[in-house]
């Protein structure tokens, strides 16, 4: 089966609740992309930044995916395997809780509804419609010590965290 990989973050001005989200698709397997080192400077012009206001950082993180997804379910990539890497733990953790969220309605132990409850919603929904695997990415490591998927996703970290800071100097 065809595959495509995704790098995504999402980097926030907690102050200001403004958010910067950033990801590369890439139409490659992701074992090609764990072989294969990468020219980071190429990857560079491929970014998309997505912008969010009155967000959080896991907020902005499940933003941006949904942003993804959405484009992706209205693509010709629709059918492919798709593949995430992101080091957001709120993400990966979403997989992980899956079952108990939905057998507890997405209520906490007191009844109350989760903050992000409809973004929670949205991404079970791509998840069900969508042929998904989500890649947890170790990120922020030195240099000589990325492998090439930490590689590909330093390059999409720091753009997004560039471009957070610029539009709050304008602030």
């Amino acid at each position: 089966m065809k595959e495509v990989t995704i790098f995504t973050d999402a980097s926030v001005h907690p102050q200001s609740k403004i958010g910067v989200g950033g990801y590369i698709l890439l139409e490659n397997e992701l074992s090609y992309l764990i072989n294969i080192p990468t020219q980071t400077d190429d990857l560079k012009n491929n970014v998309q930044l997505l912008f969010f206001e009155n967000t959080s950082s896991t907020k902005a993180e499940i933003q941006t995916i949904l942003s993804i997804l959405e484009q992706i379910s209205n693509s010709d990539f629709a059918n492919l395997k798709i593949n995430v890497c992101t080091d957001s733990q709120g993400i990966t953790s979403l997989i992980n809780r899956k079952s108990k969220l939905l057998e507890n309605d997405y209520k906490s132990k007191t009844g109350k509804l989760f903050k992000n409850e409809e973004l929670y919603r949205l991404f079970y929904e791509y998840e069900k419609k969508l042929n998904l695997n989500f890649v947890k990415i170790k990120g922020h490591s030195p240099s000589s010590q990325k492998d090439n998927l930490q590689v590909i996703f330093a390059v999409v970290d720091k753009f997004v965290r560039r471009k957070l800071k610029e539009i709050i100097k304008e602030i």
